[in-house]
């Protein structure tokens, strides 16, 4: 079976959408879908003007910010592309990464995507009417539905996702489905390795990686308070921070390192992950406003669990006790994710059993290859 497959990035960039559309692509290969790219379509220049006078005024302060990824017109000359490159194509299926290069799309063949979000469950939650034009949000919602409604099938990463299109959208359930992210690795840690990092890995101190790009919406002060916790009960601690810089203003313990932004697009930047992952006792990641962050299967790939919370598709990715612990955000998330995390490091075999069930979390379900064969066994049944 012939895909053709649909995305604003260049094949082989590793960095677009973190890494997802690289992966994503590469993973159905693998799984053994012929894969025909259609993509490294550039924003259309006729729009470029306008554009730039929109972005000054958000920079003056002069108007709220429009978000060009939903620019109806974008998307029109986009499918435009898309359309003259699928007619010289001897793809079955037209399969894009991400929903909205598709709402416009006119083809004979079954249309599919796969995603993270819809628009709707980003509404108040990434995008907000006191920052973002009114357009955008009338933009989103019609490129969404019309998305959803002409597509043969759907794959979200989460659960929060697969419901926001069946209720938001009305997407008939049978067309939706549920399938992971995987992690974005090279070459992941065999069981074998992971047994050995876990056989090496010390009790104390105890080292928690932060790992995000925004500190305030991933929950870097939430992250700092768990460990501050910690500390005051004893457990002696370790926080890297890496993706971001805490504010100016906040005064940092000396057991807090901020390593700043480490690319995953190089083999550099990808050694010195993989270091970190590898050496720390937890991922922390206590989120306000999150999908399916990639960076959770990535550390339980590494027997790592992960410390977050119960907002947008995470529940889907962390079950509580098999490879890490989901708090409620509210007014006891610090308490909680601080009593969970001393609970563990004063009892070390259940911690292991914690660290070798996060492992296999990873190995049966939050991988690339298993995902793929998902998705291939539902697109031959188209």
């Amino acid at each position: 079976m012939k895909i053709a497959y649909i995305t604003n990035a260049r094949p082989e960039n590793r960095a677009a959408w973190s890494g997802l559309s690289f992966y994503m692509r590469r993973s159905l290969e693998l799984a053994g879908l012929e894969v025909e790219v259609i993509g490294s379509m550039l924003f259309p220049p006729v729009l470029w003007p306008e554009r730039f006078v929109q972005t000054g005024a958000e920079r003056m302060g002069l108007a709220r910010r429009h978000i060009w990824t939903f620019e109806p017109r974008a998307i029109r000359l986009y499918t435009r592309q898309i359309e003259k490159r699928l007619e010289a194509s001897t793809a079955d299926i037209a399969f894009s990464s991400g929903s909205m290069l598709i709402s416009q799309l006119k083809t004979s063949r079954p249309i599919c995507f796969w995603t993270d979000a819809t628009f709707a469950s980003m509404e108040n939650y990434y995008f907000f009417k006191d920052v973002n034009t009114e357009e955008t949000f009338q933009n989103g919602n019609e490129l969404e539905r019309a998305s959803i409604g002409k597509a043969t099938c759907g794959f979200y990463s989460s659960d929060w996702a697969a419901q926001s299109a069946i209720h938001d959208y009305h997407a008939k359930p049978e067309r939706i489905h549920v399938v992971p992210f995987g992690a974005n690795l090279e070459n992941p840690p065999t069981d074998e390795e992971v047994a050995k990092l876990l056989d090496e890995r010390p009790r104390t101190p105890c080292r928690l990686l932060f790992l995000g790009v925004e500190w305030v919406r991933k929950g870097g002060d939430f992250a700092l308070a768990v460990v501050e916790s910690l500390t005051k009960q004893g457990v002696r601690c370790e926080l890297n921070i890496v993706g971001c810089q805490p504010p100016p203003e906040i005064l940092l313990p000396p057991y807090v390192n901020t390593l700043g932004f480490i690319s995953n697009s190089n083999p550099e930047g990808q050694a010195r992950l993989r270091g970190l992952l590898a050496n720390s006792h937890f991922l922390i990641l206590p989120s306000r406003a999150d999908c399916t962050p990639i960076v959770m299967p990535e550390a339980n790939a590494f027997g790592v669990p992960v410390l977050t919370t119960q907002t947008g598709g995470i529940a889907s990715v962390v079950q509580n006790g098999i490879n890490g612990f989901c708090a409620p955000l509210g007014e006891n998330l610090v308490k909680d994710l601080a009593g969970y995390a001393f609970e563990l490091m004063s009892n070390p075999e259940k911690y292991r059993a914690l660290c070798l069930t996060s492992r296999r979390e990873f190995t049966t379900r939050l991988n690339w290859n298993t995902s793929a064969r998902r998705i291939k066994e539902t697109l031959e049944k188209l």
